[in-house]
């Protein structure tokens, strides 16, 4: 039948044989010669003007069985199959994009938790360095009380042998060391 679905897609029309060769315009159509059907359907799908799909229906008891009651009866199902197809491409698409999102939120997840632990470990190392540091200052400091203890000492001895050497009395005794020798 791909005459009549090659129609039916150009034209978006019903296609509808019941059997009267005198207004069947595929009598000449192979499938159609060799299987010869009583009776035949192919209506467009289409959901707001656009083609989303083919019904094809044959039958080959009865002829004349769509036209009538029937084949507004079908036209009405095809239209709500039209709906119901587009509604499944949508609900495909939406979960399609609700697993994108879920992926993409997942390797949110991963890379929040990667730099939760990176700065976890920041943390730990800056608190190292505070630590260091802390300890290096109060080395520091006690190495500059140690040094200015150190210099207040030898100003003490400097000027305790400034006074001692030039004192009237160690004169003497130098001056007698100084005979001695």
């Amino acid at each position: 039948p791909h005459g009549i679905i090659n129609y039916v897609f150009r034209t978006h029309e019903y296609v509808v044989l019941n059997n009267h060769p005198q207004e069947n315009v595929f009598m000449n159509d192979a499938y159609i010669l060799a299987h010869k059907p009583e009776s035949v359907l192919c209506a467009p799908l289409l959901h707001k003007s656009q083609l989303i799909g083919i019904l094809y229906i044959e039958n080959s008891i009865l002829p004349d069985i769509f036209s009538g009651r029937r084949l507004e009866i079908i036209k009405a199902l095809v239209s709500q199959i039209a709906v119901s197809l587009e509604n499944a491409r949508l609900y495909k698409e939406m979960n399609a994009q609700a697993d994108e999102i879920k992926a993409i939120n997942d390797n949110l997840s991963r890379e929040i938790d990667h730099r939760k632990k990176a700065e976890a470990q920041l943390d730990g190392y800056r608190r190292q360095l505070e630590e260091r540091v802390e300890r290096q200052n109060l080395e520091l400091e006690q190495s500059r009380k140690a040094m200015a203890d150190l210099r207040q000492n030898l100003k003490m001895r400097n000027r305790f042998r400034n006074i001692i050497g030039k004192s009237e009395k160690m004169q003497e005794i130098y001056a007698l060391i100084k005979d001695l020798t």
